[in-house]
């Protein structure tokens, strides 16, 4: 898994003022946690992080860098949460995690593929059923994604997880038998028989709108 360097620096302050006073200054609030260590409030530069996040998003090791005002510390960790503000989608808050080095977390990995279904060519529709598999290793045998070749992908034929290629370091959570991505047809809806409009009329039953299926003209067009 990529490893990135975020800086960082302590607060002591927090609630919503403080948060909105950090925001005036072009830096956003984070805290830094881990299982049955203390946590630790911090700050980011807004800029710097937003650049790194969009260019690696959760899918990295994040190397913070602080001084907790003693010493320099270095903590590597997950990006556990991130929140925005609903209304201009910003990041508001940050939550990372400090791992263990020698256990075990459980995390989703995304899928990507490439190439192009011969399916296609036969007016086929590649679907991304899940687009995500959960799985079990060491921090540091996460990988950025998993891979798939679609290319040879027919018609009605599917990839499921079993199909990935995963290291021996990994273990698949996700079932082996979930779909991740299929080749269909686009389905044709049938027209409905002339008479069932008529029928509808006999019982007093109002019609369902019909497809315009020719074009002519109206009743006024022809007087």
């Amino acid at each position: 898994m990529k490893q990135v360097s975020i800086k960082a620096e302590v607060r002591k302050s927090a609630g919503t003022s403080a948060n909105n006073k950090l925001k005036t200054k072009g830096r956003i609030p984070a805290i830094l946690y881990g299982r049955g260590k203390e946590s630790t409030m911090l700050t980011l530069t807004k800029l710097d992080f937003e650049n790194i996040f969009k260019k690696n998003n959760k899918r990295a090791i994040y190397s913070v860098n602080f001084n907790d005002g003693a010493k320099d510390l270095v903590k590597n960790t997950l990006i556990k949460d991130i929140q925005y503000d609903p209304i201009k989608m910003r990041i508001t808050h940050v939550d990372f995690y400090e791992y263990d080095e020698n256990k075990k977390i459980r995390t989703r990995v995304p899928v990507l593929t490439h190439g192009t279904p011969i399916g296609l060519k036969k007016g086929g529709i590649l679907t991304h059923i899940k687009d995500q598999v959960e799985i079990d290793c060491l921090p540091i045998n996460i990988p950025d994604h998993f891979e798939v070749d679609v290319t040879n992908l027919d018609v009605h034929h599917t990839i499921r997880v079993s199909d990935l290629t995963v290291a021996k370091e990994i273990h698949v959570i996700s079932d082996p038998h979930d779909v991740l991505i299929t080749v269909s047809m686009p389905r044709i809806e049938e027209e409905k028989p002339a008479g069932e409009g008529e029928a509808a009329a006999v019982t007093g039953e109002q019609p369902a709108q019909p497809e315009v299926v020719a074009k002519g003209k109206t009743a006024k067009e022809e007087k």
